[in-house]
Parts: C-alpha cells; structure tokens; sequence
C-alpha cells in the first residue's frame, strides 16, 4: 500500500482477493476500500471490464456503496477496485495516478509472474505498475509459498520499503543513524530484493544505489580474510 499526494493506493497479489473473499479476507476487502477511501462509506467503483466486476456483489454484501463504472471512468467515485490487467493508454494511465493524487483511492489486484513468461522488464513495462510506480510499489514477477501469515500486532519495520531501507543503510554508513545487526540484516534483504527485480534502466532507484555504492569501499578477498 502507499500514500500518494492526497490519495491512497493498495494492489493485492491476486485478482481472486478482490473477487471471493471470504472470513478474514473478505474484512480485508471491506478496510482496504475504506482505507482507500479515506471514508467508513466511500463510493466504490469496479471497473468495467477489468475481470473484477464480481467485486461489486461482494462489496454490496459489505454495505458498502459499489456500482461497475465504465472502464477508465473515474467520475462521482472515491475508490477505483480493478485489475493490473489490461493495455490503457498513456493519458489513461496519467489519469488513474492523478485521480489518486488528488485524493482518490485506488485497489488493485493481480500478479505478473505469467506476464512475465512472455513479456520482459516487468517492472516498467506490466501494466499494472504504469499506474503503480509513481506511487513507490512495484508488482515483480516473484512468488511465494501459499499459507497462513500472522499479522504482527506491531506495524511492520520501515526497514521492508525499498527506499528507505536506501536511506537507512547510507545514514548508517555515515554514522548519521546507526543500526543495530538486525536492522542491518533486514535493510540489506530489503535493497537486495529490490536490485534483483528492478532493471537497471529503472532509473529513480539505481540511481540512488549507483551513488551508494561509490561511498563504499571495495571487498576485497584476502587469504587472511577470505569472505
């Protein structure tokens, strides 16, 4: 999920969340939405032809206001639930982002990694992240193992965002903020998921890496210090 101007945004990995949720999921839909909304009653649109339509009945099960709107029809509404599938065109896809940034709410759900078995440089190129990246989430190709993941009672680290676990690594290199070993394990696991799935044409973040990595000293093996 992420903050964007005014505006909220939240993708799912898989369409399905959206579209038969049930026990837990099916509250996460309705405090997504309404997260997303900003508002305990926002109007709620699903996109036309977005292959979510269904969202609307589960949603109206909610009580919550939901209606499918015409595809890329972003008027009267608070929340836009969609699909990362599906061309749009350029103007189409600024439009979505500057809905959000005005204040609007986006959910969307989906995943890439079919996508990517056709289709190269997921992170600029899937359609989903077009409207995504600007907001500081990217959907990779990665997957994980299926089970049931506790949620912490505590918010997760800021360490497992992308950027600032960047700025935290150099502010610790500088002696600015030092981590304790822990949180320099998990800064570094977070940079490095990042560097695997992003492309190095992914400009606004390997930048920052690029002039990190120039502020360290080489490793360089020794027999006396071989690792």
């Amino acid at each position: 999920y992420a903050r964007y101007g005014d505006g909220r945004a939240l993708h799912v990995g898989h369409e399905a969340l959206l579209t038969g949720p049930s026990g837990d999921a099916l509250t996460w839909l309705g405090n997504a939405v309404r997260w997303a909304g900003q508002s305990d009653e926002p109007v709620i649109g699903v996109e036309e032809g977005s292959g979510v339509e269904s969202a609307e009945l589960v949603l109206d099960g909610l009580g919550l206001a939901a209606a499918v709107v015409p595809a890329n029809s972003l008027d009267g509404i608070d929340v836009l639930v969609t699909s990362s599938y599906g061309e749009r065109s350029d103007a189409q896809y600024a439009a979505i982002r500057e809905f959000v940034r005005q204040g609007g709410g986006l959910v969307q759900g989906g995943h890439a990694w079919w996508w990517s078995y056709f289709n190269d440089n997921v992170a600029e190129r899937y359609m989903g992240n077009r409207i995504l990246n600007d907001m500081g989430l990217t959907v990779t190709e990665g997957t994980v193992n299926a089970g049931i993941d506790l949620v912490a009672i505590d918010p997760p680290s800021s360490l497992l965002h992308a950027g600032w676990a960047l700025d935290a690594i150099a502010d610790h290199l500088s002696g600015a903020t030092p981590l304790d070993t822990p949180d320099q394990q998990l800064a570094v696991r977070t940079v490095r998921t990042a560097v695997q799935y992003l492309p190095v044409s992914f400009a606004v973040y390997w930048n920052r890496v690029r002039l990190l990595l120039d502020e360290i000293d080489p490793v360089v093996p020794t027999s006396a210090d071989p690792v």
